[in-house]
């Protein structure tokens, strides 16, 4: 298999919240990684330490639920 995945493949979409067929091992893992990113984030900013996170233009990531609570949690700009 392709280690490139479409968000066709994926299923993330608002129907799901962005989470995905997480009958994929790739998207459970996917999930797995934001859920560690928010809290790695979380730490920042409790920190005071500034953070910017890059993705592609068609990145999933700023619709993901837990990156969305994120950003209400931390009311600093993030871009």
């Amino acid at each position: 298999m392709s280690p490139l995945r479409s968000s066709y493949t994926a299923g993330r979409d608002i129907w799901n919240d962005f989470l995905g067929n997480i009958g994929y091992g790739f998207v459970r893992t996917g999930n797995l990684l934001a859920s560690r990113l928010v809290l790695m984030l979380l730490v920042c900013s409790s920190r005071r330490v500034r953070w910017v996170v890059e993705q592609p233009e068609g990145s999933s990531l700023p619709h993901h639920p837990r990156f969305q609570e994120l950003l209400s949690i931390v009311k600093e700009p993030w871009w």
